[in-house]
């Protein structure tokens, strides 16, 4: 039996909201016992909630893999807030590829700049299936 779209919303724990702002990911793909590669990406946030964003960037990644996140807090302003996530979902977008990416705590300083409100109910905030540029 299929989800109904009021049961996804329900799933979001914080409000989200359109904003375009650029992003930095990095990534360190480990194999069994040694570290394979150093991944390194960039790209635009489509929507951000405090505890995660939807982004355009330019290489594809896994799911499940963790990622440093450098967001900056204004556009070409001060020093880029560094925190960790794991990429949800990924998939290959009309700009290059979208991912999803929940952090592992839930923003702050972000949160305030952009206006986002406290949690409403229990869920992941990256579950959007838009492909918007």
């Amino acid at each position: 039996m299929a989800k109904s779209n009021e049961q996804d919303d329900d799933r979001r724990q914080y409000e989200r909201v359109k904003v375009s702002q650029p992003v930095k990911l990095e990534a360190i793909l480990r194999g069994r016992f040694i570290d394979i590669m150093r991944l390194e990406m960039s790209g635009v946030t489509i929507d951000m909630s405090r505890g995660g964003f939807l982004a355009n960037v330019d290489q594809s990644i896994s799911p499940g893999v963790r990622c440093r996140v450098d967001l900056q807090e204004k556009e070409g302003g001060g020093e880029p807030e560094s925190l960790w996530g794991r990429v949800r979902r990924s998939s290959m977008g009309k700009k290059g590829f979208i991912v999803a990416l929940e952090f592992d705590e839930p923003l702050k300083a972000m949160a305030a700049l952009a206006g986002l409100e406290a949690p409403a109910a229990g869920g992941d905030a990256s579950n959007d299936d838009s492909d918007s540029e």
